[in-house]
């Protein structure tokens, strides 16, 4: 029997972020540690810092992110896109990664290239604080209590 309380999606649980905006990242770092403070967040700015993270996990046989935020924009959508689809593609190791993208815009051109790329789910940024604390706590509800995640020694 297993005695162990800690929820089954926080065991040993890392969250991969891509934002190529400091200012951003600060407030999506901070709102973060106070809705998932068991996380432990990773930071990353661009697509070959991302990439180089990911393979490096993989390699030195290190956990692997449970899920991956990531900002459209870096500063392109079509940077964005083309990491999103590394990610993605059938022959990655990694294509089994929830993957949420972040982004101001809510273009229907970016969303759905975004969803037929293989993205997990689309957010459209917010703009205040406790908007950001509202979506984060949602997050952690919805990512962490509802879903099961496959268990890191499996991805």
């Amino acid at each position: 029997m297993n005695t162990d309380t800690t929820p089954r999606n926080f065991k040993k649980a890392k969250l991969l972020v891509v934002e190529d905006n400091a200012d951003h990242w600060y407030v999506i770092e901070s709102v973060l540690k106070q809705q998932l403070p068991e996380v432990e967040v990773i930071w990353m700015s661009d697509a070959a810092k991302t990439m180089t993270y990911l393979n490096d996990c993989k390699s030195k046989l290190h956990i692997l992110p449970k899920v991956i935020l990531l900002d459209l924009y870096l500063p392109s959508s079509q940077e964005g896109l083309n990491l999103l689809q590394a990610i993605k593609s059938k022959n990655s190791s990694f294509h089994h990664i929830p993957t949420i993208v972040l982004s101001h815009s809510s273009d229907a051109t970016d969303i759905s290239r975004c969803y037929e790329t293989g993205s997990s789910s689309y957010i459209i940024k917010p703009t205040l604080i406790q908007q950001w604390v509202d979506y984060f706590k949602e997050f952690r509800r919805y990512w962490w209590n509802i879903v099961s995640l496959p268990d890191p020694q499996y991805q």
